[in-house]
């Protein structure tokens, strides 16, 4: 995975509003790059930072002070054997 994956998908997964998106990525674009120049891998500092769900969720949690992230639930239109 690359770091601009990883950051994207920390901050898709996040439910912040776009403000704080914002300086989300600003915050986790300067402290990867910065581990990158100290000579750590990205493989490295994703297994240090962890899975971008569990950073996402801890950051929603810290922002306002709820565990549960909203999420809306796609389910289709189209049926097959009565399920959606």
């Amino acid at each position: 995975m690359k770091a601009k994956q990883y950051i994207r998908e920390i901050i898709e997964r996040s439910c912040l509003p776009a403000r704080e998106r914002k300086r989300l990525k600003t915050d986790l674009e300067n402290e990867i790059y910065s581990a990158l120049e100290r000579g750590e891998s990205i493989e490295q500092i994703i297994e240090r930072m962890g899975d971008p769900d569990e950073i996402a969720a801890e950051i929603y949690e810290n922002y306002t002070d709820i565990s549960i992230r909203p999420f809306l639930e796609y389910k289709s239109k189209k049926k097959l054997f009565g399920l959606p």
